[in-house]
């Protein structure tokens, strides 16, 4: 995530006191438990962190349940690494009594940490911006960041923080003095997920990006999933504003339920930040001319692929809405790229890497390989994973994408049961092409295959749901030769 927090002026958010917490979640003084006895210093809480691998000193650890281990079996490591106190579910707080840490005793840590969150948006001064859509929320929450962060100080999502328990934990991150907050929000969980975390955030500005066929397990149908992006539209008050995506029918007719004036992008007509002139330049980047009302400016962006335009255009509308001057906003949008996917990644012998390992959905792996069809005079591999939570349209997505890839690919290697059908696809529409399928759990086989590839004239794309951990590949190919036994070293 971009590093925001050395914004122009923005100073390290006070502790605020223990005591103050649970006076806002409205706790009776028995549910501030504190062992240390009555002459113990008052605790002090520099952030609210659920996760024990980020949590840092002096910080509030909320003990939740997992798939694999129960947060309140952490909380004495939690105290060990320095956690002023834990945030606990009643019904443990018996079994922690002994742990010499400072507890907050709830019914439910989770739905706490979301009221915490709530009392302290209505305190925040900051324009809050919130990005939805079913491709490209990450890349527009960086790219907006960077655009404003020059002149505005600036908070936004970190990392995949994006269900309503992350959204609340940025916004509890945020400090007083900050004037843009910055929220990816997701769905796809359920039907009401980004209603429910759209009335957490309250945002003053909604951008949605694009609705596609993804999460169509959960969801079911497409309409469904465009309705239920167009709930971030409807929770912003008619005082706010609406950025949405002109070139996406289902995007557009959001329109109908905003409350709040539309400022639109896009390539397409009626677009009030449009993209004309667009050049791509392969691996070098994107360039393009900028038109808002009478003016165009020449903008060249370092982002990959043909989704770089939608997301920079985006980004420069909140600019705009923001009162950002536009050469402001275009010169900060390269400070965006190094987080943003894909990325380059130099390998073994010389190859090129496209690491976009993250996710995977069909319109964001056709744009991958738009990327890597365009790269005339190099050997072009692709390695790609299934693409998940696709409901009744898996095959047919799997299959349409392979035959997109077939004329885009010299070796093509995929991981994966759902991924087997795009090969399968794949060779029937090009007979020639040289295909691979393997098994989920063949990673190290999908490395051993592109292994015998690689030198300077390769480009490897890697992309895959994120369940796969394709990542895994990306590590492989990047690392350096082992002297011992000449291959590179696998580490699972």
């Amino acid at each position: 995530m971009l590093n925001v927090s050395s914004a122009p002026g923005r100073p390290e958010r006070p502790r605020r006191p223990l005591v103050e917490l649970a006076d806002h979640l409205g706790l009776p003084p028995a549910d501030l438990r504190d062992p240390r006895g009555a002459d113990a210093p008052p605790a002090l809480v520099r952030r609210i962190e659920p996760d024990l691998a980020r949590l840092g000193r002096g910080d509030l650890f909320v003990a939740l349940p997992g798939a694999v281990v129960d947060g309140h079996d952490l909380v004495a490591l939690a105290a060990m690494r320095g956690a002023t106190a834990a945030l606990v579910a009643r019904s443990w707080a018996d079994r922690l009594a002994a742990i010499p840490l400072p507890l907050l005793v709830v019914d439910d840590p989770a739905s706490a940490v979301l009221r915490l969150a709530g009392s302290w948006r209505s305190r925040l001064r900051a324009t809050v911006v919130g990005i939805t859509g079913s491709v490209g929320k990450t890349s527009t929450k960086e790219a907006v960041a960077a655009s404003v962060q020059p002149v505005r100080r600036t908070w936004a999502t970190e990392a995949n923080r994006n269900t309503a328990l992350g959204v609340a934990l940025t916004l509890l991150d945020a400090a007083a003095t900050d004037e843009v907050v910055v929220l990816e929000i997701a769905g796809g969980g359920d039907h009401d997920e980004i209603a429910h975390t759209s009335a957490l955030a309250r945002p003053d500005i909604g951008v949605v990006t694009s609705v596609h066929p993804v999460h169509l397990a959960t969801m079911g149908t497409i309409e469904s999933i465009a309705a239920s992006k167009a709930d971030l539209v409807r929770a912003v008050a008619p005082d706010g504003a609406i950025v949405l995506n002109v070139d996406d029918p289902l995007v557009r007719a959001m329109a109908a339920v905003s409350q709040a004036p539309v400022r639109w992008y896009g390539r397409g007509q009626g677009a009030d930040v449009m993209a004309e002139s667009v050049r791509h330049r392969g691996l070098e980047g994107t360039d393009l001319v900028v038109r808002i009302g009478g003016s165009r400016h020449q903008v060249r962006l370092p982002f990959l692929g043909p989704h770089a335009v939608e997301v920079a255009l985006a980004a420069l509308t909140v600019a705009d809405l923001l009162h950002v001057a536009l050469e402001t906003a275009i010169a900060g949008l390269p400070d965006a790229a190094p987080h943003l996917r894909p990325r380059l990644a130099q390998g073994v012998g010389g190859a090129t890497i496209i690491d976009d390992a993250y996710s995977a959905s069909p319109p964001s792996v056709r744009s991958a390989l738009d990327l890597l069809g365009s790269l005339a005079g190099r050997r072009r591999i692709a390695v790609l994973g299934d693409m998940r939570e696709l409901g009744a349209l898996t095959r047919a997505a799997h299959e349409d994408v392979g035959r997109y890839a077939a004329h885009r690919v010299d070796l093509l290697v995929t991981v994966g049961s759902d991924a087997r059908q795009l090969g399968t696809a794949a060779s029937r529409e090009r007979a020639s092409l040289r295909v691979r399928s393997l098994p989920e759990d063949d990673v190290d086989d999908a490395v051993a295959v592109v292994l015998e590839e690689l030198d300077e004239h390769a480009v490897v794309l890697v992309k895959g749901s994120r369940a796969l951990r394709l990542e895994r590949v990306v590590d492989a190919l990047r690392r350096e030769i082992d002297t011992a036994t000449g291959q590179p070293q696998l580490s699972r």
